[in-house]
């Protein structure tokens, strides 16, 4: 894995959101709290890092010599609102997951996020009922892959 961090990754998505107007705050790694202070609110983290078993003899290009590849994934999880009406939430969720989306499909991607390290970027999102605090809030989950080599 090339000398990108973990640290970096969510760092530069949570820079890259915090710019979102429609977003109350963003919170990454060390930032993000035990409550949901004002929504929309975004919270970014680290879900998985995978090492490929196969690159290590094997090429991912034409070069000389053998290249690891590092899957990372990296959630946002979107809270919208506070559960209410279904009309009303939905209408919350799709104006921040459109904002999400917008800034999502801006990345380049040969170096999304402008960080160099980051070779494939691709994205889901899946509709969220969220209970935190015994509380249910509507939102979003967008799931980010990375491919690092």
């Amino acid at each position: 894995m090339p000398t990108i961090t973990l640290t970096q990754i969510v760092e530069a998505i949570r820079l890259e959101l915090d710019g979102i107007a429609s977003f109350k705050q963003v919170q990454g790694g060390s930032t993000i709290t035990e409550s949901i202070p004002e929504t929309p609110l975004g919270q970014v983290y680290v879900e998985t890092v995978q090492q490929d078993v196969t690159a290590q003899t094997t090429q991912t290009t034409f070069g000389t010599s053998p290249t690891r590849q590092t899957q990372i994934i990296v959630h946002v999880d979107v809270y919208a609102r506070v559960r209410s009406n279904i009309g009303t939430d939905m209408a919350a969720i799709m104006t921040v997951a459109d904002a999400v989306i917008t800034e999502l499909e801006s990345q380049p991607p040969a170096k999304p996020f402008s960080l160099t390290g980051l070779r494939a970027f691709n994205w889901t999102a899946n509709r969220v009922i969220f209970t935190y605090a015994n509380q249910e809030l509507v939102g979003m989950r967008f799931v980010l892959t990375f491919r690092v080599y």
